[in-house]
């Protein structure tokens, strides 16, 4: 009985501070001025990501396939940072990636941190209309496919990047 009490109470300790410190951002680096694209946050894990990045006084530009103007205004009201944008970037497409990111080129003079959240899980074999398993275009090509075309925008930012975490 006195083995069982101890596990009992080390579970339980364990469970405290998983409770009390998993899960939690403690940074408080300032990102005025700094320009973040979330892709899929509109809901989920980008959601809150976008939030973050928000109350710290990023621009954030939340690209996803749904109309996110709600989140979008959830954003700004919780943050009260005006500086939340949504786009609509439907990765399913390689036309719509190359023209939220030539869209992107045009309008955003830098950009300084690019999240690559949105995916999508299927076991079914669907194609998209570019003739690629749907799977693999949104989680990984469509991705690789914008992260390439808006390079040039993430070299103008680079000159002027600080990293402190």
């Amino acid at each position: 009985m006195f083995f069982y009490e101890y596990m009992i109470l080390f579970f339980l300790c364990l469970f405290v501070f998983c409770k009390l410190t998993c899960g939690r951002c403690y940074s408080k680096t300032c990102l005025i001025g700094k320009t973040a694209i979330i892709t899929g946050g509109n809901s989920g894990v980008g959601y809150e990501t976008a939030l973050a990045l928000a109350s710290r006084g990023c621009r954030v530009i939340i690209a996803d396939k749904d109309d996110s103007s709600v989140s979008r205004q959830k954003i700004i009201d919780e943050s009260t940072n005006q500086h939340v944008i949504s786009k609509v970037l439907d990765l399913r497409s390689l036309a719509s990636v190359r023209k939220f990111a030539e869209n992107m080129l045009r309008s955003e003079p830098r950009l300084d941190i690019l999240i690559m959240n949105a995916g999508i899980a299927s076991n079914k074999l669907i194609h998209t209309d570019d003739g690629i398993q749907i799977t693999m275009q949104v989680n990984y090509l469509g991705h690789f496919l914008l992260t390439f075309l808006l390079l040039e925008c993430r070299r103008r930012s680079s000159n002027n990047l600080t990293c402190r975490l």
